[in-house]
């Protein structure tokens, strides 16, 4: 019988590795976090065996190697540690008690542990399964919703949930047959089995879908650091063709004094206004407290002065600072982007990139000349059309994550495309 009992902790296992895992960061290696959650059920089934089975000290030792468990494998406090100890045992109880009960009452007999043995050792076996996948079901709607990670849940997460439901729903219908037909113990043998593999399955793939996402989240980190560096670089190289740009002005400072001093009057203000533009290119555009912003808003600069655009720009009361690095770059880098490509393709040659706030709301208006009206789903113009016109795509799915909108107005009078977008900034202080 103690067999029996050691197959139900096999179970329990991976189901409270699966419920840390999701909520709290490994300290060490997997395999060995592994190791040390079954050296610890292992205690607890010889506590088990030691104590024949006593239910108030296998709670006890239940929860006590969740404790260590949780202090030993994972970042965590000692406080949160038991915390979510007392969770694990208080549904494992609860599941367990809802199990037994709602069979005794659904099949009007009492059916305990104890009588169990006595008649099928495979029928135990499969109520077991069963109060362990509800136990499983529980423990993941928890962790899900409530993961102290703060991790965005993928929509797969809710998917997967259709797997234990029907194992749920699978398992109490085998009970139900095996009570009213009586099977033999080979065929409830080959049905407990079946529960077993299937919890199983259910625990590892729920494990495995953690894991991915994980590595989902460190691809995205490290993307986003690598937009970072990129943008720093992109940086340093705008101050470095500036600096240059000044350091050959300056050098030159003797020679264009020479140069002013044998000019006439009409020339001397010519020259000088040459001097002075090149002097006001030479430096940095803007200065709005957010790197990533000013980044973004000098490269444009550059860009816009290569091609012969007029770029200008006003950040006024706000500076985005509520919008991650990686998605401003995307939202901004696409917009102008399109503004860009317009504006060189008209007459006008403008450009202007504005942000103000109202309220609890952060918003970007660009406005770029535009000779040509645009689609009115705004689909690309380009060529081949499966490589191109993704960009708004993915303007609209970074805005989703801050409530924001995108507008857009085209003037046939003026010739000019304007579009605004809207942010809901949190920590913004409401304007009354």
């Amino acid at each position: 019988m103690q067999l029996l009992f050691l197959l139900v902790y096999l179970i329990e296992a991976p189901i409270a590795f699966m419920y840390y895992y999701d909520n709290f960061k490994l300290k060490r290696g997997t395999l060995f976090t592994v190791l040390i959650l079954l050296g610890l059920y292992g205690v607890a089934f010889v506590g088990n065996i030691l104590d024949n089975n006593t239910n108030y000290i296998n709670c006890i030792i239940f929860f006590a190697i969740h404790i260590v468990f949780g202090l030993v494998c994972f970042e965590m406090s000692p406080k949160s540690s038991i915390f979510h100890s007392g969770i694990l045992l208080t549904v494992m109880a609860t599941t367990e008690v809802i199990v037994e009960g709602g069979l005794a009452f659904i099949m009007e007999t009492p059916i305990l542990p104890e009588e169990v043995y006595e008649w099928n050792k495979t029928y135990f076996v499969i109520i077991a399964m069963l109060s362990k996948s509800l136990y499983l079901i529980v423990c993941k709607v928890i962790s899900t919703l409530f993961s102290y990670k703060k991790n965005r849940v993928d929509r797969s997460t809710y998917v997967l949930f259709i797997f234990p439901i029907v194992l749920v729903v699978m398992i109490a219908l085998m009970i139900n047959s095996s009570a009213e037909y009586h099977f033999s113990r080979g065929r409830n043998l080959a049905l407990s089995i079946i529960g077993v593999v299937s919890t199983l399955f259910c625990c590892f793939i729920f494990i495995y879908n953690r894991y991915i996402q994980n590595q989902q989240q460190e691809l995205f980190a490290l993307q986003q650091q690598s937009l970072k560096n990129e943008m720093d670089m992109q940086y340093l190289n705008l101050l470095e063709e500036r600096n240059q740009a000044m350091q050959i002005l300056t050098h030159d400072y003797k020679n264009h004094l020479y140069a002013i001093r044998n000019m006439s009057g009409s020339e001397q203000t010519a020259y000088i206004d040459k001097i002075t533009d090149e002097l006001q290119s030479s430096r940095t555009s803007c200065h709005s407290g957010n790197h990533t912003l000013d980044i973004i808003i000098n490269k444009y600069v550059t860009e816009c002065a290569l091609r012969n655009v007029s770029f200008d720009f006003e950040v006024k009361l706000t500076n985005l600072s509520s919008v991650s690095d990686y998605d401003l770059v995307t939202i901004l880098g696409n917009l102008l982007d399109n503004a860009l490509e317009a504006a060189q393709q008209s007459a006008a040659k403008t450009i202007t990139f504005k942000t103000n706030k109202i309220n609890t709301y952060d918003a970007v208006i660009i406005t770029n000349s535009c000779d040509t009206p645009p689609d009115k789903d705004l689909k690309t113009t380009k060529q081949n059309k499966k490589l191109h016109g993704v960009g708004l795509k993915s303007v609209t799915k970074a805005l989703k994550q801050y409530g924001g909108e995108l507008e857009w107005e085209y003037s046939e009078d003026t010739h000019t495309f304007m579009v605004t977008v809207i942010i809901i900034n949190d920590n913004a202080t409401v304007i009354k």
